[in-house]
């Protein structure tokens, strides 16, 4: 699904962010469809009861399902890849002994973004 550029104000991606084949393309698609000022939060969980064996991970990273658990990814595991698409962390709550398994991600999308993509 296409969203249109800068069309949005917030964007929530709860509890999917593991279910996700291609991280890269869907994170850079969702910032652009943020406007400059937009908020984007990504909840998610480490699944402490997935266990795997080594061949139901490889099928399942190669699955064709469309809602397969691809990865166990942590909110520090996220920060980065999340980060190179020009949001900037606003708020990071990790997986801790006084938590649950949910971490939480808040970014917020820069002012001076559309006047940069205006003048390149």
């Amino acid at each position: 699904m296409k969203l249109a550029p800068e069309s949005y104000d917030h964007i929530l991606v709860l509890r999917s962010y593991n279910h996700i084949r291609d991280l890269q393309s869907v994170f850079e698609h969702l910032v652009a469809a943020l406007r400059p000022g937009g908020s984007l939060i990504v909840a998610d969980n480490v699944a402490f009861a997935l266990v795997r064996t080594t061949q139901q991970a490889e099928r399942g990273e190669s699955s064709e399902a469309a809602f397969e658990h691809y990865r166990n990814h942590s909110a520090s595991d996220t920060t980065q890849l999340i980060s190179a698409t020009g949001v900037q962390l606003s708020q990071k709550l990790n997986v801790t002994h006084a938590t649950s398994n949910q971490w939480l991600l808040c970014y917020s999308k820069p002012e001076e973004a559309l006047a940069v993509g205006l003048t390149t």
